[in-house]
């Protein structure tokens, strides 16, 4: 009986996981009209391109700047092994932040509240705004989490765009390249 008991609560675990991330999917089918996808967290963007739709999963990147990474969330290590890898294990666009920056205009960040890119980016005065979306998908971080907290998007404003309509029109500080 206990063997059974606890198998069904991992087997629900699971499937809220799997509900949670589909959720975050659908609602990022609608807002995000062929603009690129910052995933700053290592769980998701694997899992993201993985398990989301083609269309939607050739457009995210994952940006890395280590020094703000550290600083924001203390260690490092699942964006370095990303990073290493980034040619050759992966096939996910592993950039720097500051490339990204400058090469791109509006593009859409999933993250968590306290995620470090938008926490650097508002440090640097970049426009970025939290979309009013309620993803209903708290249990993506559960037993084996696909995600670090619980998933919000974020509009945002790279180098080759014009701050008008996103955020407070102040001059930001450009991120440079190492």
């Amino acid at each position: 009986a206990w063997v059974t008991t606890r198998e069904s609560i991992i087997g629900y675990w699971y499937t809220e996981q799997k509900q949670s991330f589909y959720k975050v999917v659908n609602h990022l089918s609608t807002i995000a009209d062929n603009q690129p996808i910052a995933i700053p967290d290592p769980l998701m963007v694997l899992t993201f391109q993985r398990y989301a739709p083609r269309s939607l999963a050739s457009r995210i990147v994952f940006p890395v700047d280590f020094d703000a990474i550290r600083r924001f969330r203390g260690e490092d290590s699942p964006d370095r092994n990303l990073w290493t890898g980034r040619d050759s294990y992966y096939h996910v666009p592993i950039v720097p932040l500051a490339d990204f920056l400058q090469q791109t205009g509006h593009f859409i960040i999933l993250g968590h509240d306290k995620n470090w890119m938008v926490r650097d980016l508002q440090e640097h005065r970049y426009p970025v705004d939290e979309m009013p979306i309620d993803t209903r998908a708290g249990a993506i971080g559960g037993f084996t989490p696909l995600m670090h907290g619980v998933p919000k998007f974020y509009e945002a404003s790279g180098n080759r765009s014009p701050a008008s309509g996103y955020g407070q029109s102040t001059t930001i500080i450009p991120f440079h390249g190492e």
